[in-house]
């Protein structure tokens, strides 16, 4: 599959800081498939639920495991 550039929003939403507002980190990614990438990052992990939907413009990733959700939102670029 072909690189394509992306533009990722990772957002960790900590549900046990009391904290509502997500640690978001933004970076460019030249990638052949978010899909991948999402799955990669979290090889490792026992407990993992990843939800995906696509929105207007972006690719979104919510991925769930123990007490941690985070959320990747892929655009073109």
């Amino acid at each position: 599959r072909a690189m394509q550039k992306y533009e990722l929003i990772r957002e960790r939403f900590t549900t046990c800081s009391g904290d509502r507002h997500p640690q978001t980190t933004m970076e460019e990614l030249t990638i052949p498939d978010p899909a991948a990438y999402v799955q990669d990052l979290f090889q490792m992990e026992k407990h993992l639920q990843i939800q995906q939907h696509q929105t207007d413009s972006s690719l979104v990733f919510d991925v769930y495991t123990s007490g941690i959700h985070q959320r990747f939102t892929f655009t073109e670029l």
